[in-house]
């Protein structure tokens, strides 16, 4: 009897995390407040970094500029999310992925192994309480069926160890 074809699923999903460049020097304008900076100044640092460091990681996943015409999900995207809570000199730092799909099975562990590659190489990871992965799936025409559910269970089962390794 031949096997079950799994539906194909949508997968999408978003690490929230703190972090640190490793070498500021190798971003850009970064600033590095001095010890007696505080009150108003501090947080307009820390604010003008943020958003340095947002677009140094945008710009190294995305080698294609994303165009503002873009549909949603095309491209990695980096934010802010007001949940996330660093502590000390990090910074919190959301990151969404691309949409992909289960038709071809390499392309989203790739996808997780790049956007891994990228933090390792030029920053500090912190995971706080307040940190976290979240994986979406869906279905475009259909309905789930029991086939379905139990390859979401496995998969959940495979790539929590990648996950978890942070």
């Amino acid at each position: 009897m031949a096997k079950p074809v799994p539906t194909p699923l949508t997968i999408g999903f978003e690490l929230e995390i703190t972090l640190i460049p490793k070498s500021p020097t190798q971003i850009p304008g970064f600033l590095e407040a001095d010890r007696d900076t505080s009150g108003s100044d501090a947080r307009r640092i820390k604010r003008h970094n943020s958003v340095l460091i947002h677009a140094f990681i945008e710009d190294a996943l995305n080698p294609i500029r994303p165009r503002s015409t873009d549909p949603p999900y095309l491209h990695w995207t980096v934010s802010t999310d007001s949940s996330i809570r660093p502590t000390q000199d990090f910074y919190a730092v959301e990151i969404q992925s691309p949409k992909c799909t289960t038709v071809d099975p390499d392309a989203w562990p790739k996808l997780v192994s790049q956007v891994f590659d990228v933090l390792r190489q030029s920053f500090m990871l912190r995971s706080e309480v307040s940190c976290g992965i979240h994986v979406h799936t869906s279905l475009a025409t259909t309905s789930w069926r029991l086939s379905d559910l139990r390859s979401i269970a496995r998969a959940v089962v495979m790539f929590s160890g990648m996950f978890t390794a942070l």
